[in-house]
């Protein structure tokens, strides 16, 4: 179903919207905005054009008694280019005589334009001047006619900015907003939220607000990422449960989208089996010649799916509660930089590194800035975007900033690596389902093996699968393994 841009709105905030030119279009604070320019430009144009087809009878005529008084002489009052000469020398020097009276035809400026009708303008004024003054009220009745077209702009435009919520809430079919902002008040019946698995209950209820609402619908997947509620007390009391959860708790009836597009079938095959009991399968046209890139001929470490087992040491930031890892970074470096080496010059692909760690992922940016050939893009994301000698646009973030996104390489930074087996909440299976479904074509998982599968059964289930796969590879056997180590020697010196 297509719709215009008129029937869409989009409301919230900018800075978290990300807008490009497109979103703009049906942003609602950018239609306001541009309501008060257009506004501001319709009165001084037509404020302009009035004022010149007021005066500039006076200054014509001006000029031509001046001359005719000056020389005994009347001039040619048909001369345009005389004309036009005459008003641009007068509106340079804004002479005072702009605005004044000429005696001898001060019947032709006093008597009403409206009064004309009535008249035989021949008794009264010369042909050339009927001439001119019958183009100049044409000119007027059109302009006349467009500012009565403008009015209903300019009415829209002299709103508030809650009146011209409800203005465009009449005529708009589709909103576009977070829940914590609907503001809608046009006939909108039908709500569609999308990953409705990561709002708490209260946040949905707020869609109730909407006056003649009468169906809802949630889209989200339950095994991914929860909402984010900090408290432990009201997680205790289920606070951070959605309204899509509630409803599956109670055999609310569903609709499970059991087909996936976006992952290379090597990627897919332990998600939809740990994750999704199997129910979930691949596109049959989607095979695996489909998927092959070409960074995948350049070496085993560079296939389609690997969990790359690197072991280092983890460092917490007393100041940030944070960890980071820097073996890890070094290795994600190395291999971002054989990809690019594999690329054509005029390709581009998207790679999205993941951590889930904050000062892993500044760690990981400040490594790979370092690569030659890259540039950092500024963007209002919590992290900023590099671009790896113009063929790889690399976003870094954290695993809840990747949610509902996808790249064509995911490369996921674990971190944790210690005697203990400690991996804190890295051992939460749908942040390890969210991580590794980000990818289309590749995804590593950059990890200590000992660590993640001592204590967590669902990292002892990836890595028993990856095993029984032969896809466990041994940071060691790469070919950049002795550079990775002697740079991360020079780093901690």
């Amino acid at each position: 179903m297509l719709f215009r841009l008129g029937d869409m709105a989009l409301v919230g905030n900018a800075a978290r919207l990300w807008l490009d030119d497109d979103l703009r279009l049906i942003y609602v604070e950018s239609h306001t905005k541009r309501l008060h320019g257009l506004r501001a430009a319709i009165e001084q144009v037509y404020a302009e054009t009035n004022t010149l087809l007021i005066n500039f009878e006076r200054v014509w005529d001006d000029h031509c008694d001046a001359v005719e008084v000056a020389t005994g002489v009347e001039p040619d009052r048909d001369d345009v280019s005389a004309m036009w000469a005459c008003y641009e020398s007068t509106l340079t020097s804004r002479l005072a005589d702009w605005m004044k009276l000429v005696v001898r035809l001060g019947a032709v400026r006093l008597v009403d334009l409206g009064d004309l009708d009535g008249r035989k303008p021949a008794h009264f004024y010369n042909p050339v001047e009927y001439q001119f003054l019958t183009a100049k009220r044409r000119v007027e009745q059109v302009l006349a006619r467009l500012h009565g077209n403008l009015h209903p702009i300019l009415a829209l435009c002299s709103l508030s900015d809650r009146e011209k919520m409800i203005t465009f809430g009449a005529h708009t079919l589709i909103w576009f907003s977070t829940v914590s902002l609907v503001r809608v008040s046009g006939p909108v019946q039908t709500a569609i939220v999308d990953e409705a698995a990561q709002l708490v209950e209260a946040d949905t209820c707020l869609l109730l607000r909407i006056p003649k609402l009468q169906r809802i619908v949630l889209v989200g997947d339950d095994r991914q990422m929860p909402s984010v509620v900090p408290s432990d007390v009201a997680k205790r009391f289920k606070y951070d449960r959605s309204l899509f959860e509630r409803l599956k708790t109670v055999q609310y009836p569903t609709f499970f989208l059991d087909t996936q597009y976006r992952m290379h079938p090597h990627i897919s095959t332990f998600p939809r089996h740990q994750f999704y009991a199997g129910q979930l399968k691949d596109h049959l046209d989607f095979g695996r010649v489909r998927f092959h890139q070409m960074w995948n001929d350049l070496g085993e470490h560079l296939a389609p799916y690997w969990f790359i087992d690197v072991e280092g040491t983890e460092w917490r930031d007393n100041a940030t509660q944070s960890y980071s890892i820097a073996i890890e970074a070094e290795y994600i470096k190395k291999m971002l930089v054989s990809v690019a080496k594999a690329l054509p010059t005029s390709t581009r692909v998207e790679v999205g590194v993941i951590s889930p760690y904050s000062d892993q992922c500044k760690l990981i940016q400040v490594v790979l800035a370092k690569v030659p050939g890259t540039r950092v893009v500024e963007t209002i994301a919590r992290h900023n975007m590099l671009v790896i000698k113009d063929k790889l646009i690399v976003s870094i973030n954290s695993i809840d900033g990747f949610q509902g996104q996808e790249r064509d390489i995911i490369i996921f930074s674990c971190v944790r690596s210690n005697t203990k087996g400690k991996i804190g909440f890295l051992g939460e299976p749908r942040r390890l389902n969210v991580a590794i479904t980000r990818a289309r074509y590749s995804c590593w998982i950059v990890g200590h093996a000992k660590t993640l599968r001592a204590k967590n059964p669902v990292w002892q289930a990836l890595l028993e699968n990856a095993k029984a796969r032969e896809i466990v590879l041994d940071a060691s056997t790469l070919p950049f393994f002795h550079e990775v180590k002697a740079a991360t020697v020079v780093a901690k010196g």
